[in-house]
């Protein structure tokens, strides 16, 4: 069989769809991975991404609480008898009456109730002075470091000017038993 020589018009459409099929084939073959390879990358870079900053989360509470800790700690062992967190808790009351502008009327110690592991003092006190400044100073109690709890409180309208309250508040505050 022989084939007739083929003309410029058909050699053309010839290299032209060569050419097509050629691209089609790196097209397929090269490109098509290469996208897909990206694809998968920008995918996991966007997961790392989000593990990572869900660890450095972590990590900076991990940080906070250790700072805390450590304010707690350095308060526990300057703790050594019952008679000292007494006087801190009772120094603590005082200097935050004083700083928010109550008087103090009274204050009576309870004896130290012991539960498992550890003992828990008492103090009731008796305070008078505005409303904000008592709230500001239950509000000092509830947030300081030194895990101060309030067990009971009272209102009561002061004898002297309209605004005068008088408070009675019993606080309490954990300490370990060695």
């Amino acid at each position: 069989m022989k084939f007739r020589p083929i003309s410029q018009k058909e050699k053309n459409i010839l290299y032209i769809t060569l050419a097509a099929l050629a691209a089609a084939v790196v097209f397929n073959l090269v490109i098509v991975p290469l996208v897909a390879k990206l694809s998968d990358m920008r995918a996991e870079i966007a997961d790392k991404k989000t593990r990572l900053d869900r660890y450095l989360n972590l990590i900076s509470k991990g940080e906070g609480a250790l700072s805390v800790y450590e304010s707690y700690k350095a308060d526990l062992e300057a703790q050594k008898s019952e008679e000292d967190v007494v006087n801190s808790l009772f120094e603590q009351a005082k200097s935050a009456a004083g700083e928010y502008g109550l008087n103090l009327e009274r204050i009576k110690p309870y004896p130290a109730e012991k539960e498992k592991g550890y003992k828990e003092v008492s103090l009731e006190i008796e305070l008078k002075g505005n409303f904000a400044s008592i709230f500001k100073f239950i509000n000092y109690l509830e947030t300081s470091s030194s895990l101060v709890k309030i067990l009971s409180f009272r209102l009561v309208r002061g004898a002297g000017a309209a605004s005068e309250l008088l408070c009675k508040i019993v606080i309490s505050r954990a300490f370990f038993v060695n």
